[in-house]
């Protein structure tokens, strides 16, 4: 099968290394064992191995360890596209109901590179190279601190890196397929009723205002997003007894401006 150490496949690079974007307990391994292919799928590895990593601090050498060793791979600087469809067919490991893994597929700007977190402050997840006038930052994100590289620096500043004038440089993500195993229920009675936030509800709504676990999440990760101003989704504001700042009307449109037609469905995490 195909091995993806550095330098083995034109398409695929097994990542190396201690990550700590999102708190990992483990580490990236390229062997094979990890990450290879058979009878044309790939087929991936986690397991409770030790790995022991040492580096220099700055001040000195360190050492760490993980108790973890599993593998992401990476089509970074090999091969990208602007446009078109992908399609994914995956076997997630392990047990829904049994947490600890994070298995995922997703797509990153090949500007930044996932778990490098140097390359990818203020550069994720922009995509904009308009620069607003001051009165009108909070409506974007103050795109002058947040972006590094942004189409307020001016045509000077871009020209001299080979960009081109006013550009601004980004890198979004979209999440094909995040799974999150587990077995949790966020109880609507106990944190909003009982704390006497909210009213109680029917036992028919509760199903659809608390989220569980295990579920799979899928996302388009961008900014500028919807300024604080424009966005219409109710927001708690911790004022006993008032309806409409403790659950959605699931048939009521958030946004009509953006509507496709009818009303959405529910959403239990992002009302619209």
């Amino acid at each position: 099968g195909r091995t993806f150490e550095d330098g083995d496949d034109p398409r695929w690079t097994a990542h190396v290394g201690f990550p700590d974007t999102n708190s990992q307990v483990n580490s990236y391994s390229d062997l094979p064992e990890f990450a290879t292919t058979s009878n044309g799928m790939l087929q991936m590895k986690a397991a409770a191995r030790q790995t022991r990593l040492v580096y220099h601090a700055g001040y000195g050498w360190e050492s760490a360890t993980r108790g973890y060793t599993t593998q992401m791979l990476q089509g970074w600087n090999k091969f990208c596209y602007t446009e078109g469809v992908l399609e994914l067919s995956a076997q997630l490991p392990g047990r829904a109901h049994q947490s600890g893994l994070w298995p995922a597929a997703w797509l990153f700007g090949n500007l930044g590179r996932a778990t490098q977190k140097n390359s990818t402050e203020k550069l994720w997840p922009w995509s904009y190279n308009h620069c607003p006038d001051a009165a009108d930052e909070e409506a974007n994100q103050y795109v002058r601190t947040q972006q590094v590289i942004n189409a307020c620096l001016g045509a000077e500043f871009t020209d001299q890196y080979g960009l081109n004038p006013n550009q601004g440089r980004g890198a979004i993500e979209i999440d094909i397929i995040e799974a999150m195993p587990g077995n949790i229920t966020f109880e609507y009675q106990n944190t909003k009723v009982a704390q006497g936030l909210c009213p109680a509800l029917s036992n028919d709504t509760y199903q659809y205002i608390e989220p569980t676990l295990p579920m799979v999440a899928t996302s388009l990760q961008l900014a500028p997003g919807i300024p604080q101003w424009a966005d219409q989704r109710p927001m708690e504001k911790k004022a006993p007894g008032d309806l409409a700042n403790c659950f959605p009307n699931f048939t009521y449109q958030w946004y009509p401006e953006l509507e496709l037609g009818g009303t959405v469905g529910a959403n239990p995490s992002v009302y619209g």
